[in-house]
């Protein structure tokens, strides 16, 4: 089923294609004439202290979850029986 839809779908949008008119502003781009790119490579350093933030954060809750479920499963060694 997913299949025919995916089909379905690509005919669709090839069938728009080609009888779409396209406007003059895309008949008339040039990627020439677009201003050049400073540098693509250099990630800013924001960006990477955010990324680092959400990651340990991620991290951290992970581990805090795993730690939790083992001291569920193992139960707690500090606790004695009543008996």
């Amino acid at each position: 089923m997913t299949c025919v839809a995916i089909g379905v779908l690509t005919i669709i949008f090839a069938v728009l294609e080609r009888v779409q008119q396209r406007p003059g502003c895309v008949k008339n781009w040039e990627p020439l004439k677009l201003p050049h790119v400073r540098d693509a490579k250099q990630i800013s350093r924001l960006s990477s202290l955010i990324e680092l933030a959400a990651n340990l954060v991620f991290l951290g809750r992970g581990l805090v979850c795993l730690l939790r479920k083992r001291l569920v499963l193992l139960g707690n060694p500090r606790m004695t029986s009543a008996s």
